[in-house]
């Protein structure tokens, strides 16, 4: 690679033009080599300090020369105020811990095929292998990035097929230390699925096999993890990314952020987040200093951190759209009262606060006249959760209640996208998805009965009928404005 960048050429070459040889030349060479196997570290620091002379330099004559930032600040995200540039040990680490997601994800690659063939004994799986000495050292390097994706990753059950009991990440808010703390120590069979929790008839979580594997805490906490349906496959995602997807430039802009905070700017939506967290941390301060002075409160800070984490998240749940936000709603209160009403039209809306929603149902027949309305409190991982929640619950009143002529409005778009695809671009919510489109077309007898994707329609956020303050009485009740 010193020869590719070290040219008499490229001592002619100004900081903007090194800066563009580097990207294109010195961290693509290698690429192919570091997606096979892990390079050793000093190594990679002696590719690092080749750049690193040559970006300031542009030449190998002697190895001093100027440095007027911190190389870290450098390799950083151009969105971030860095270069782009990238740690040969980081983008290795990065290339082969790929291989190893793909494994761990039941991939059915050739390559994957093979390599399970060849390293994996009967019942083992990528998670429960023992490195041997004997195996080739791309194996090694593969199998070392297992502790790394074992802590970032965990799956969401389907079948459980793929999910081994005792070494494969499967709840979610568990870390690994507390979630091995949790086993039965008089229970260690090797090679279990997840599926063998199951009951045979219907698939739902066997509480005895649980109560009997693993501590009381841990079988309540599995008893409310969402699924997917059965007949789905397990399916593994990245704990830290809003989607399932496996991507490191977000983790990686974090941990620049921290190391060198005064060089990463922040992006137009960062900026928001941290106003909205700034905002919130004067005014509950504020309000704790008022409460000291004038009534003697002494402030405790754990409530302080808490207030401000509700404040945050209502200004994020209750932020008005963008003006190009309200111009695509699908359906104006206009339109509504212009004679797109049914017989019966069930409005449905979701508010969220910590780890728990407020869900609201409105039912009016076609002259506006309320059936009936109510509120409910379901436990809600997000704001989308928690309007799939309403969701469910109004698909769920007209098929109990038989109305055949009925209209679902929801006032969020990305639910009512999500369900006329079937895919949700948030992992968190992707069985709760499931289950409200199981929902839509239930069996009754020999009888089917169907929600058509043309009953449920959007109507604009900032016109729906129910009221904020529900979220704060968090009881059952009617919710008329």
């Amino acid at each position: 690679m010193a020869r590719r960048i070290e040219g008499w050429k490229s001592r002619l070459l100004s900081l903007a033009g090194r800066t563009t040889l580097i990207q294109s030349v010195a961290l693509s060479v290698p690429i192919y080599t570091m997606s096979s196997f892990l390079i050793p570290k000093s190594i990679c620091t002696a590719l690092d300090k080749l750049v690193r002379r040559f970006w300031w330099k542009g030449s190998d004559d002697s190895n001093r020369f100027l440095a007027l930032a911190n190389w870290d600040s450098i390799c950083v995200p151009k969105r971030w105020g860095g270069l782009g540039f990238k740690k040969f040990e980081d983008l290795n680490f990065a290339l082969v811990a790929k291989l190893g997601w793909n494994l761990a994800a039941g991939s059915n690659a050739v390559w994957c095929q093979v390599f399970k063939d060849k390293y994996f004994r009967r019942s083992s799986s990528f998670w429960s292998t023992p490195k041997s000495s004997s195996w080739s050292y791309g194996a090694r390097s593969i199998v070392a990035t297992r502790e790394f994706i074992r802590d970032e990753s965990c799956f969401m059950i389907g079948n459980g097929d793929l999910v081994d009991i005792w070494n494969s990440p499967w709840l979610p808010s568990y870390e690994w230390e507390r979630y091995e703390a949790s086993f039965n120590p008089r229970i260690r069979e090797k090679g279990v699925r997840i599926s063998s929790l199951f009951t045979p008839k219907s698939g739902g979580w066997n509480r005895e096999a649980l109560e009997t594997w693993f501590l009381p805490g841990l079988v309540k906490d599995a008893l409310e993890v969402p699924r997917l349906p059965l007949v789905a496959k397990d399916e593994l995602f990245w704990k830290s990314a809003p989607d399932d997807s496996m991507a490191f430039d977000d983790n990686l802009d974090l941990v620049k952020w921290l190391v060198n905070p005064w060089g990463t700017p922040l992006s137009g939506s960062d900026i928001a987040k941290f106003s909205t967290y700034a905002i919130s941390l004067c005014f509950v301060m504020w309000r704790a200093r008022n409460s000291a002075f004038h009534e003697g409160h002494t402030p405790v800070v754990p409530k302080i951190q808490h207030d401000i984490s509700l404040m945050v998240a209502d200004c994020s749940v209750f932020e008005p759209p963008s003006l190009e936000q309200q111009g695509q709603a699908l359906l104006q209160v206009e339109d509504i009262w212009g004679g797109h009403w049914t017989d019966v039209n069930v409005f449905v809306d979701a508010a969220i606060r910590g780890d728990f929603g407020i869900i609201a149902i409105l039912v009016l027949d076609r002259s506006g006249v309320m059936i009936e309305a109510a509120t409910a409190k379901r436990k809600a991982s997000s704001p989308f959760a928690a309007e799939l929640e309403a969701f469910h619950w109004g698909c769920c009143r007209i098929l109990q209640s038989g109305w055949h002529h009925a209209s679902l409005f929801s006032d969020c778009q990305q639910v009512v996208k999500g369900l006329a695809a079937g895919f949700s671009s948030e992992w968190r919510a992707r069985a709760l998805l499931s289950r409200s489109r199981r929902t839509r077309c239930r069996r009754r007898s020999k009888k089917t009965e169907t929600l058509h994707s043309q009953t449920i329609k959007a109507c604009p956020y900032n016109q729906n009928s129910f009221s904020p303050s529900s979220r704060e009485r968090g009881t059952k009740g009617f919710i008329i404005n």
